[in-house]
């Protein structure tokens, strides 16, 4: 469970206001975040990701949802529910 201060500056840093140039579009199970990034006012926002700077980069896993979403394929981000759920899937595909 998310402390209130966590969820508040979570919210804060997915605004989508004038001055920014990047906003928080979700994160993943492991600790990547992804973002939205405009590199002028003009141009069509890119999709980015931040990866986690404790995990080495050669160890990255981008999750499919993820994937598809900095592709473009997938219109919009994926949910800490879906990935879980989709965690929890391939675990039972395993036994």
């Amino acid at each position: 469970m998310s402390s209130p201060f966590r969820t508040f500056w979570q919210k804060w840093k997915s605004l989508q206001l004038p001055w920014r140039k990047r906003w928080l579009a979700g994160a993943d199970l492991a600790g990547n975040k992804y973002y939205y990034f405009r590199p002028h006012t003009a141009a069509k926002p890119r999709r980015i990701l931040q990866q986690n700077p404790r995990i080495p980069y050669s160890d990255i896993v981008i999750p499919v949802q993820w994937h598809q979403w900095l592709r473009h394929t997938r219109p919009t981000a994926p949910t800490i529910q879906e990935l879980q759920s989709d965690e929890t899937r391939k675990e039972q595909l395993k036994v």
